[in-house]
Order: C-alpha cells, then sequence, then structure tokens
C-alpha cells in the first residue's frame, strides 16, 4: 500500500534517485543525451534537492513523495506560480515537477499523488493551477489530460525543446 507525505532533508537522495531516472526514461528521445548526462551527474542533483528541501524556492514551495514503506517511487514540487501572467492574477499556483519512477508508471500512482497535489494546492488558497510540458511529450501530456488539465498556452522552450503550459481549476 502506498502513502503521500512531504518530503524531509533525509529524502533528498531517494528524490534525486527518482528525478533521474524518470527524466531518462521520460526525456531520452526528447533531449540530447550529452545535455541529459551533464544535467543529471547524481552528487549534483542530490546538492540540488538537499537545497531545495531546506529552503525552499519560493518559500511556499512544497514537495510531496509517493511512497510505499520507506521507498520513494514519486513526486512533485509545488507552490506559487512563476508566469509572470499568473502573478498578476495572485490565485494561481504552479506545479513545477511531477515525476514518478518509470518502473511504477501505469500503476495509478500518479493519479493519486496528483489528486494530493492539488489538493494541497488548493489548501495554500490558490483557485487555480499551471504546469508546462514539453509540446512533444505525448505521454506527461496525455496523462495530465486525463486529470482533467486543460491546455492553455504556448510556454519558454526547456532545454532547446517547445513546452505548452496546461491550467486547472482547484
Amino acid at each position: 500500500m502506498h502513502s503521500i507525505r512531504l518530503a524531509r532533508t533525509e529524502d533528498a537522495i531517494a528524490i534525486a534517485d527518482v528525478h533521474i531516472a524518470s527524466w531518462r526514461a521520460g526525456y531520452g528521445e526528447l533531449i540530447p543525451a550529452d545535455v541529459l548526462d551533464e544535467v543529471l551527474n547524481r552528487r549534483e542533483m542530490e546538492r540540488r534537492w538537499n537545497r531545495l528541501l531546506v529552503a525552499p524556492e519560493p518559500p511556499n514551495a512544497q514537495v510531496l513523495l509517493i511512497c510505499e514503506g520507506e521507498l520513494v517511487f514519486g513526486y512533485s514540487r509545488f507552490g506559487s506560480s512563476r508566469d509572470m501572467d499568473s502573478i498578476l492574477d495572485g490565485d494561481t499556483g504552479e506545479v513545477y515537477g511531477f515525476y514518478l519512477h518509470p518502473g511504477r508508471w501505469g500503476r495509478g500512482l500518479g493519479r493519486s499523488l496528483m489528486s494530493a497535489v492539488l489538493e494541497a494546492l488548493a489548501d495554500q488558497g490558490f483557485r487555480q493551477a499551471t504546469l508546462n510540458v514539453i509540446e512533444a511529450n505525448e505521454r506527461a501530456r496525455l496523462f495530465y489530460e486525463r486529470q482533467g488539465w486543460t491546455l492553455n498556452t504556448e510556454a519558454v522552450d526547456w532545454y532547446g525543446q517547445p513546452q505548452v503550459r496546461y491550467r486547472i481549476e482547484l
């Protein structure tokens, strides 16, 4: 049975491992291998996650984990929107990242984690949320659309790939 909980600083290594595995599986066809190799340095990724867990950016950012016992299978990082138009609205949250270990894809864990993330954003007082996804990432886009997200607009390129923004009412 899985559980969902807030991340703790001691989870940095497990989050880094999920981050690396999910990026390699999800972006391997979309982002050049040399770029992935540079970005997915395990030591640097662990440091990055330790820093984000100790001093969240922005300050209201949270990280939820989906676990089975002490094993971390996925995470989502979310908080206040970073998009200028949404910042002006003042009532929009953002999902900065949403990743599951590829060995757990298709088992319903993503639905459970997304539900918890949307509930947490609503509890923070947001009335809507956005997320960005690589336009060519069909698997992720289908997942988000099945969860009720709707295509909103184009977004800035990410690692040389065009992105689109999705939006959902909370």
